[in-house]
């Protein structure tokens, strides 16, 4: 892949980023879906990003959906953990907390502060 291809993916993840964050929810999954079309592939920033604004807009499933692609393709996952857990404490889901913090020990990532956070917030 060129450098164009890889300022292209950053651009989408910036725009997905904003667009998460800015309430604009169907926005960001369109830039997603863009990326897809262009056939860019998303880097962990990306997937974090989207989980992010899963997480803003209280869309577990989502979100788990895009846990478990990112974890498919062989990403990082300590901070998308982080993710799914902000994600079930703003869903007031302490099942799926203690079940995605579970996961989070089992697959040998350290709980940080934000972990036990997000834990407590369920």
């Amino acid at each position: 892949r060129n450098g164009r291809g890889a300022d292209d993916e950053e651009m989408h993840t910036l725009l997905l980023d904003a667009a998460g964050r800015g309430n604009e929810y169907s926005m960001a999954w369109e830039v997603f879906r863009e990326m897809t079309r262009r056939n860019l592939e998303p880097s962990e920033d990306t997937f974090r990003a989207l989980i992010r604004a899963c997480a803003t807009n209280g869309d577990f499933l989502r979100a788990c959906m895009v846990f478990d692609e990112m974890k498919r393709r062989g990403h990082s996952l300590d901070v998308a953990y982080n993710c799914l857990l902000t994600n079930c404490g703003k869903a007031g889901d302490v099942e799926a907390a203690l079940s995605v913090f579970d996961g989070m020990q089992k697959s040998g990532v350290q709980p940080s502060l934000q972990s036990y956070s997000s834990l407590l917030h369920a």
